[in-house]
């Protein structure tokens, strides 16, 4: 299998501590390491939205605490013409023991974006104060199902 262009396949360098993330990124890490999952999707409630921020992070905070590298997948974007490689990689990182963390578009920013974050063991969903509403999270948790493990609230200015 060829991998996309868009993941990080070289180790992905957890910050050194004393440059590291602030300890928010670490307990989020930490609690959603309570499922297991080897692929990770983190999607936004709303439209207009990133999750790369979110992701980013989770992929240096988990490279800092586990044995291997955690690779970043930056699938915003992603057309459904080159979407299923990707969907394979995900579907593969179990049985080759990777970890993989998924930054995808809003399931309404985004149709493409759906089968792979549907693909992912595990979402978890961002809601942006200010900016994200009830209504579209709650369709997105209704689409997304139980492969949401929970969601997390970031202020409006983490560039998101």
């Amino acid at each position: 299998m060829t991998t996309p262009t868009n993941v990080v396949v070289a180790p992905f360098k957890a910050r050194s501590p004393e440059k590291g993330s602030r300890v928010e990124w670490h307990n989020l890490w930490f609690a959603t390491r309570r499922w297991s999952w080897s692929s990770l999707a983190v999607v936004p409630s709303s439209p207009k939205l990133s999750s790369f921020v979110v992701a980013q992070e989770l992929s240096w905070v988990g490279s800092y605490h586990l044995p291997r590298s955690v690779q970043l997948f930056d699938a915003r974007g992603i057309t459904q013409e080159v979407s299923g490689l990707p969907m394979e990689m995900l579907a593969s990182a179990r049985k080759d023991d990777r970890v993989v963390v998924v930054a995808a578009d809003s399931v309404f920013d985004n149709e493409a974006a759906i089968p792979l974050v549907l693909a992912a063991d595990a979402i978890l969903l961002c809601i942006v104060l200010g900016r994200s509403d009830f209504k579209t999270t709650r369709q997105t948790l209704e689409l997304l199902g139980s492969k949401v493990i929970g969601s997390l609230t970031l202020p409006e200015n983490l560039g998101v």
